[in-house]
């Protein structure tokens, strides 16, 4: 789950860098891939949210600019779902944004499909995520950090100790 914060930077991010798509790994609820589809509506933006088992078909019943991708993302599907992201950025750079259950094998498997320009994001950064590992990753994949001092800022050192979302673009 993303905190309000969290979600107000994420978006601020978003309104700045205007991405033509989003593709979300990992949609449990649905909670982000609505939040992503309302942020990139307001300039005709499109989301693909990917998930393991069914996802709520609610979501894009509610949001013309959502698909649903039911696929094994970390396994069996792993091919369609780059294909499904390079399809993508044929429009351009958008965003990748991991919060599957595996959050360091999917950066392994689809970070380096984020064209230049683009930006990629984890969530459970921190906890899920090794820093270390993510950050010699996304450093050896051409990516800069996106507005981390004012993730980092976010954290509380009772009641919320790390700000789990990260963000990078890449040069």
């Amino acid at each position: 789950q993303h905190r309000y914060e969290d979600l107000a930077l994420i978006q601020s991010v978003l309104e700045e860098s205007r991405p033509p798509w989003a593709m979300e790994l990992g949609t449990a609820a649905g909670g982000f891939a609505a939040f992503l589809a309302e942020t990139l509506a307001a300039w005709g933006g499109r989301v693909v949210t990917v998930e393991v088992a069914p996802a709520p078909d609610l979501l894009a019943q509610v949001f013309d600019n959502l698909v649903v991708l039911t696929a094994d993302l970390l396994h069996g599907d792993v091919e369609h779902v780059q294909a499904e992201l390079a399809q993508l950025a044929q429009d351009g750079p958008g965003l990748l944004y991991c919060d599957n259950g595996n959050k360091m094998q999917e950066l392994l498997l689809y970070a380096d499909r984020v064209p230049v320009g683009g930006l990629l994001g984890v969530h459970d950064y921190g906890t899920e995520v090794v820093p270390k590992f993510a950050n010699a990753l996304t450093a050896r994949l051409g990516y800069e950090r996106v507005r981390w001092a004012a993730f980092e800022a976010l954290a509380d050192p009772v009641n919320y100790p790390v700000s789990l979302t990260r963000l990078w673009r890449r040069a």
